[in-house]
């Protein structure tokens, strides 16, 4: 009897500038997330153990700047759940001026957190470490409850960056001082 061997790929869509994640089991396509705003199509999925991948993937952001996401993913019930997707690095470069923001989740059983990490020209400016839970029930992490629309949402906040999960699987930046949502890309 074959077992079951949970696999996460992506296929980029050149013309719409977007990906689609798909779960297989054994080699059997079983869910997918389509209209990833991974914008050049160079997505990685790294395999850190039987029931945790992370996705890294291109955003656009303009001239001068590039953006990597990233989203830490598991197979629960046979479906893709999105457990977080943040910003996770922002490259700046104008007239030989060189800034790096990088967000980076480590997760362990002892303690889940988010370092922020600045650098300008090559030299360290900041470093802050953000904790964050696990919500088992629904399977994702957050370190703060937000208000819209007179509904709480579950989030992330890190300095003036807020994610609340919106939708099942759908991850969108926050503005709380307008109380307006928008899409990460």
């Amino acid at each position: 009897m074959k077992s079951n061997e949970f696999k996460f790929y992506t296929k980029f869509d050149e013309i719409g500038r977007r990906s689609t994640l798909f779960l297989t089991k054994n080699d059997i396509i079983i869910d997918s997330i389509k209209n990833i705003g991974s914008y050049y199509g160079k997505d990685s999925i790294v395999k850190r153990n039987n029931n945790h991948w992370e996705y890294f993937y291109n955003g656009r952001c303009g001239t001068g700047c590039s953006v990597v996401y990233y989203m830490n993913l598991s197979p629960i019930d046979d479906k893709i759940k999105v457990k977080l997707n943040i910003l996770y690095k922002y490259k700046e470069v104008h007239y030989g001026n060189q800034m790096i923001k990088e967000y980076s989740p480590h997760f362990s059983s002892s303690r889940n957190y988010i370092t922020k990490v600045i650098v300008e020209n090559g030299i360290q400016k900041q470093k802050i470490e953000n904790e964050i839970k696990y919500d088992k029930k629904n399977h994702i992490y957050y370190n703060e409850v937000f208000e819209f629309n007179r509904l709480n949402y579950k989030g992330i906040k890190i300095d003036s960056l807020k994610y609340i999960l919106f939708k099942e699987n759908e991850w969108k930046f926050y503005d709380s001082d307008i109380k307006k949502i928008n899409d990460l890309k």
